[in-house]
């Protein structure tokens, strides 16, 4: 980063559509890439569907789930089940076609870690109902009955299903032997599923124009669901998580492989946020300079793609270690082309709030990366 801050520029950028609400791991992404977030709203749990390659059936209705643990009482422990990862599989399984009031059913899909995804399939479904999910930012940590946003007998349907096939997993999952494994073990149980971010399988939108030869790697499903919705190539692999320990130096080689046949490509690292959720400033810190350090280890040894490429370092949001939750600031960005070079600069919060790009608004950054460097289509670079 210091050698790319010597030969480059910086700046701010923002990544959310209102100063206000801090913006979504979508919004940052579509905004970095240089696509209206308004256009591209179709929830979380949708975007988590298509990175995942899941079938979709118009009229469905797709949340985005957490595995978590609630107390007998109803609060939530922990929202994430401490991060599950082992057996999810296996907890899910009786959940994954159950039959619900009205005809409607149900299906819950493992993601990575605590994440699922919830769809309810049957005729006559509405995204307007709230979320059970509290957020991290609520001050009573329970779960949400769910409630229809509107007065339509549809979306009273969906609620209904919805509740009934979040107490059923309750049920299977609060008497599965697995989590009596992780009570023994001290761990947390996941025993209740949280939602969040209805959204109606209708008409996606249509795949708007990325530069050519364009891919993004990622090992989170929501970034991947991004890239298929704006015509990008979505790339992962078993080993790069969203989380900490991803395989960096692989997300870094496959980039620089990709680029001698495409023009762009984007490696998403997800850990970052992460650490700063759960509050541990000194792993976040680390996962930084292990970044840092398997970038320059790739630039330097694939110097025949390397040399000149334009390297561009930024997030799709901020996160605070102290509060665990998405900011609103705007965030650092660094432009540059790569040199192996001996002068070192300085990259960080300070630098880039002073760097001479200025504040970037969202949409802003990709127009200033392929409007006067628009590489030609039989031209990787």
């Amino acid at each position: 980063f210091d050698v790319l801050a010597e030969l480059g520029g910086q700046g701010l950028v923002v990544t959310g559509h209102d100063p206000e609400v801090p913006p979504s791991t979508d919004q940052g992404l579509l905004a970095l890439l240089g696509k209206d977030a308004m256009e591209f709203r179709l929830g979380r749990g949708l975007l988590e569907a298509l990175g995942q390659g899941l079938p979709l059936m118009p009229g469905s209705i797709v949340f985005r789930g957490n595995l978590a643990t609630e107390q007998a009482d109803g609060m939530l422990v922990d929202r994430r089940a401490g991060r599950i990862r082992a057996g999810v599989g296996d907890l899910l399984k009786e959940l994954s076609d159950v039959p619900l009031i009205g005809g409607v059913r149900g299906f819950v899909y493992p993601g990575h870690e605590h994440r699922t995804v919830v769809m309810l399939k049957g005729s006559g479904l509405s995204p307007e109902v709230s979320d059970s999910d509290p957020g991290g930012e609520a001050a009573i940590q329970r779960r949400l009955r769910v409630e229809a946003l509107d007065g339509s007998p549809e979306a009273a349907r969906t609620a209904a299903a919805l509740e009934d096939l979040l107490t059923i997993a309750s049920r299977v999952l609060s008497n599965h032997r697995h989590n009596e494994d992780r009570e023994k073990k001290g761990l947390f149980p996941a025993n209740c599923i949280i939602t969040r971010g209805a959204a109606s399988v209708g008409r996606l939108p249509q795949r708007s124009h990325s530069p050519a030869g364009s891919a993004l790697i990622s090992g989170c499903a929501t970034a991947l669901g991004v890239a298929r919705l704006v015509g990008m190539q979505a790339a992962t692999t078993p080993e790069m998580t969203g989380n900490l320990d991803t395989d960096v130096a692989a997300k870094f080689r496959q980039a620089l492989e990709m680029l001698k046949t495409r023009h762009f490509v984007a490696v998403h690292v997800k850990g970052t946020d992460i650490a700063s959720h759960d509050q541990r400033p000194l792993e976040k810190r680390t996962f930084i300079e292990r970044i840092d350090k398997e970038l320059g280890l790739a630039l330097r040894k694939h110097s025949e793609v390397a040399d000149a490429l334009r390297v561009v370092v930024s997030a799709d949001h901020g996160t605070s270690c102290i509060t665990g939750n998405h900011m609103t600031d705007p965030v650092p960005v660094l432009i540059s082309t790569w040199q192996d070079a001996s002068e070192r600069g300085r990259f960080d919060e300070e630098s880039a709030e002073h760097g001479a790009l200025g504040l970037i608004g969202p949409g802003e950054l990709a127009q200033i990366l392929w409007t006067e460097h628009r590489p030609k289509v039989d031209q990787p670079g």
